[in-house]
């Protein structure tokens, strides 16, 4: 089965998942068409590619720790220990914007810096926020969906205080 697609940066190829070899992987293909070609090797799940093309971030499972790995090759690496639900990270230039661990009722919105290989608290959410997760482009909003009650009624909101610099 394949699914949970995303783009490049320049639109030439479409990310993923796949279990085509027994097993959740990462693969892309050209949008003009042509051969799919395997990107990860331990597991994936959601990918989106860096905002230079250079890099791709993605989740194994859901939850899941968040990888990144060179297009050009080489190993993975864990930079963050959880994310809550697939889909739940934006990519910048300097960083990611990601949904944390649920706890006591509320989930965490977080920015890992590139930089400094951290991450810094944004704001918590009661509730659970999962399934989806977008930055406006001047980061002054944030755009999620959330369930408060067991019922799994879901909401859309936005936050509107500047989210860096």
């Amino acid at each position: 089965m394949n699914g949970i697609p995303s783009w490049s940066r320049d639109g030439k190829w479409i990310y993923f998942n796949s279990d085509r070899t027994g097993k959740n992987e990462i693969w892309r293909v050209p949008f003009s068409g042509g051969q799919a070609e395997k990107i990860t090797e331990n597991g994936g799940l959601t990918a989106f590619e860096s905002t230079d093309g250079e890099t791709l971030f993605y989740t194994k499972s859901s939850p899941s720790p968040l990888f990144a790995r060179s297009l050009a090759g080489g190993p993975e690496r864990q930079l963050v220990d959880w994310v809550g639900v697939s889909r739940d990270f934006a990519v910048f230039e300097d960083g990611i914007y990601y949904g944390g661990r649920f706890e006591n009722g509320q989930t965490p919105l977080l920015f890992y810096q590139f930089s400094t290989g951290k991450s810094r608290l944004i704001t918590r959410v009661d509730g659970l926020v999962y399934q989806s997760l977008a930055v406006s482009p001047d980061r002054r909003t944030i755009l999620f969906s959330k369930s408060d009650s067991p019922s799994g009624r879901l909401f859309l909101l936005l936050w509107g205080k500047v989210l860096s610099k």
